[in-house]
């Protein structure tokens, strides 16, 4: 079994600061289904926690708290028993599998031009309307009555242009092509998360961290160049770090491939 939560969350926060912990963090935020599967064909007790029956330290990482999107009508364009293919509120096109965990498929980008994304840019507007995840919520309220480590995870903004929005192929030839599009798609979102953050915290929430994910390297290093990382990205982080820093709030990022450049 694992220890109580506010000690595992003390362990958490005291590797974060650089102090000593008891002993390290031991952290595994999610399982893909049909590894559970295996796993209970194996003997793992059904219905048991993994984080619990493995004695590992919890984190709760808050999700969409407040709305990420441009909050359009999600449709269901397509449906069999093998996959359904949907447009979301960002306004991308998706094929899922309903019988696989992996990520859907992009199809069709939200957008391309300026002139679409002038249509969707006026969504981002913070204020109180968007809070409006009743999940969340409670998730947040469960982790902070329990005593968990309690991040909040907004979208980090090139993540926004290159999967949310635009997908990967679009958005990085969009880098290229169109680079003051993506500098003022980057530069409202981060506008926009950030305001939505000062109010996240003046309605009384409380978080340990906030933690970016943000898939922006490949095995080999940056999926686009170190200059434009300079560009559109580090002086955003520098206003998160800031922000961070101004509220007392761990600023963690999390990154597939190499990270290296």
């Amino acid at each position: 079994m694992s220890d109580d939560p506010r000690l595992g969350r003390q362990r958490i926060l005291a590797a974060l600061d650089r102090g000593r912990p008891d002993r390290l963090p031991m952290l595994e935020l999610t399982y893909w289904p049909e590894t559970l599967e295996r796993w209970y064909q194996e003997g793992f007790p059904t219905g048991a926690d993994p984080v619990d029956y493995f004695g590992l330290d919890r984190v709760a990482c808050i999700n969409d708290l407040f709305d990420p999107s441009f909050d359009l009508s999600e449709r269901v364009l397509e449906e069999t028993d093998e996959y359904r293919v949907t447009v979301d509120r960002y306004g991308k096109t998706l094929k899922s599998w309903r019988h696989s965990y992996h990520p859907p498929a992009m199809l069709a980008p939200a957008l391309r031009t300026w002139d679409e994304w002038n249509r969707v840019k006026p969504a981002l507007t913070s204020g109180a309307d968007k809070f409006n995840n009743p999940a969340a919520e409670a998730d947040y309220r469960a982790a902070r009555a329990a005593g968990h480590c309690t991040i909040i995870t907004p979208a980090e903004p090139m993540w926004f242009v290159i999967h949310l929005t635009m997908g990967f192929e679009d958005g990085l030839m969009a880098i290229a092509s169109q680079p003051d599009l993506v500098a003022d798609m980057v530069t409202t979102y981060a506008d926009y998360v950030l305001a939505m953050l000062e109010l996240t915290l003046k309605r009384g929430y409380e978080f340990d961290a906030l933690w970016f994910w943000s898939d922006l390297c490949y095995r080999r290093g940056l999926l686009f160049s170190p200059a434009d990382a300079r560009r559109y990205v580090l002086p955003h982080w520098k206003r998160f770090g800031e922000f961070c820093h101004d509220h007392g709030l761990r600023f963690m990022f999390h990154c597939d491939g190499n990270v290296g450049q």
